[in-house]
């Protein structure tokens, strides 16, 4: 250690010179050696060594993102002809069915941008809803009035694909049948957090429509509908429930946020 107090590495080597005679009581007289400062070829072996391990951390992650990634494209792909044989059954004509499937590729298109550019972690939820926003007002080459309001929340990657199908099929109906069927439509989207556990966080958010034309209660759920009560049971573990009211449509939704 140095009088600064910084500790120094050192290697040595030497040898000792010996009284020829046997009975002194300090046979070697002096020492001969060198004496080399190896602190740098130390530092530079613990920076090597940081860095396999930082390398074996990285591998052991890229394998778990893989795995992930993997998994993903399968339950996408599924989730997909899923929704190419429903949309067969009961699309009208070749002209709704390609639409309908063109909605639902742009927001899984979208959901995996937003994954990809936030390096496969979670995604703002803000983010995601003025994405989806946006791709359908570009679809209808029109500005529609949409006001978002609530905390910062991210959604974990493995829920912003379904929940970017239920709020692009929210659009959809919207633009159909809804407020933004209109010019003056408005569409306000709000969430909460109503309980935080150990698994996640509860989370309300709630679809108002206002502006658009008389809502009538319908006799039975269109495919739309269904499909969005689908993905928030299955895929959110959540519920939805729908309220057609005389100001406009609303949706509220309940999920658990996973961490």
């Amino acid at each position: 250690m140095t009088r600064e107090g910084k500790i120094k590495w050192v290697w040595e080597q030497g040898t000792g010179n010996h009284e020829s005679d046997p009975s002194s009581r300090n046979p070697v007289i002096h020492l001969e050696g060198v004496i080399l400062d190896i602190s740098d070829r130390k530092v530079m072996e613990e920076n090597v060594r940081q860095g396999e391990i930082r390398a074996h951390d990285l591998a052991g992650r890229l394998q778990v993102l893989l795995r992930e990634l993997d998994h993903r494209v399968k339950n996408n792909l599924a989730g997909l002809f899923s929704l190419l044989d429903m949309y067969a059954r009961r699309a009208r004509n070749v002209e709704d069915f390609a639409q309908a499937l063109r909605n639902k590729l742009l927001a899984m298109k979208s959901a995996h941008e937003l994954i990809a550019d936030a390096g496969w972690h979670s995604v703002d939820l803000s983010t995601l809803l003025r994405t989806l926003a946006g791709q359908c007002v570009a679809e209808q080459g029109a500005t529609r009035s949409l006001h978002l309001q609530g905390p910062t929340l991210h959604v974990s990657p493995r829920q912003v694909g379904p929940m970017a199908m239920v709020i692009q099929e929210l659009f959809t109906n919207c633009v159909k049948h809804g407020a933004y069927s209109t010019a003056h439509g408005e569409v306000t989207l709000t969430w909460s957090i109503t309980d935080i556990t150990g698994s996640g966080r509860k989370v309300q958010l709630q679809w108002s429509e206002s502006g658009g034309p008389p809502v009538t209660m319908p006799t039975e759920f269109g495919q739309g509908l269904s499909l969005i009560q689908g993905f928030c049971h299955y895929e959110l573990a959540g519920s939805c429930r729908f309220h057609f009211e005389p100001r406009g449509f609303r949706c509220d939704i309940h999920w658990n946020n996973e961490p």
